[in-house]
């Protein structure tokens, strides 16, 4: 049983493109639709952008995507299709693509126009992972400071013990020092532009749910694990809501990650740049072995274990 596993923002980085020297005819038509579906020559954000020009959410976004399709194109041209699929925030819309819900066109329509609608948001936020600390008492110290000083809360739960938070700067900073009180091993400030998946992604939620509306979902052709939800879909339906759920609610990666090592026989492919989705399962099960597609031995032998 193979999973293909789709990472989101953070796993950008210049030059990215040349990872794919050698194959760049197999994967052509993904950047030529991307291209074609919003207006930006994808192609060169990969190839040409600077680690400071691909930080704007906007590159990042279709830039990301692109790289997680591409990849999953050079997989499938070799036969190998996936039993589940997930994606980690933005890669839950890579997900949906992979599992036959939605044309690449429509996939890169969808991308633009998130990524266009939180580039539009007025107040700027602030997200920071905790490590080393328990999930119930990161919670317990948002809600107090909440309280206290103004809304902070948990946007995504990663691993056993890497739990994101965000809000507004002055609130997340308040509750970073009493997490270092707590017991916090370590905490890292992410550098976005925005509280992604917490309340601060409410202006954007109405727009972005009526576009998401208006595109056409078939029923997924495999199965696939929901952010929001931290569970499989149903159906077509229930994958819509999700999407627009995860916006302003906590991404339960950790709950979906403990449902797909549950699998018998599971084979993992991190199908896009990087080691981030190998890095968050070994924080929940550190004998898994995560195969990842942008290392070209790892590539290899996952094919040909088929």
């Amino acid at each position: 049983m193979k999973a293909f596993l789709f990472p989101g923002q953070g796993t950008q980085k210049a030059g990215m493109y040349s990872l794919l020297t050698g194959k760049e005819a197999e994967v052509d038509e993904v950047f030529k639709i991307a291209s074609e579906a919003t207006g930006k020559d994808v192609l060169s954000l990969c190839r040409d952008c600077t680690d400071e020009e691909l930080k704007q959410t906007a590159n990042t976004q279709l830039s990301v995507t692109a790289m997680n399709m591409a990849y999953l194109r050079l997989l499938e041209n070799r036969g190998i299709k996936p039993d589940i699929v997930a994606g980690h925030s933005l890669g839950q819309l890579s997900a949906v693509a992979a599992a036959g819900c939605i044309s690449l066109y429509d996939l890169f329509r969808i991308v633009g126009k998130r990524a266009e609608l939180m580039g539009q948001l007025k107040e700027s936020g602030k997200l920071a992972t905790i490590l080393g600390l328990d999930r119930e008492v990161i919670y317990k110290v948002c809600e107090e400071v909440s309280k206290e000083v103004g809304k902070v809360q948990v946007a995504l739960e990663n691993a056993t013990q890497q739990t994101v938070i965000g809000g507004k700067e002055e609130e997340v900073n308040a509750a970073v020092e009493r997490l270092k009180e707590a017991g916090a091993l370590r905490i890292v400030e992410i550098k976005v532009s925005n509280a992604f998946h917490t309340y601060m992604m409410e202006p954007m939620v109405e727009p972005f749910a009526e576009f998401v509306k208006s595109i056409e979902f078939k029923a997924p052709q495999t199965r696939i694990l929901l952010n929001a939800k931290g569970n499989f879909a149903d159906n077509e339906s229930e994958i819509k809501t999700d999407l627009i759920n995860q916006c302003t609610n906590v991404v339960k990666w950790c709950d979906c990650m403990n449902l797909l090592l549950k699998e018998k026989d599971i084979k993992i492919a991190e199908t896009g740049v990087g080691r981030t989705m190998a890095s968050m399962i070994k924080g929940i099960d550190r004998g898994v072995k995560v195969y990842l597609m942008s290392n070209n031995v790892d590539f290899e032998q996952f094919i040909t274990e088929g």
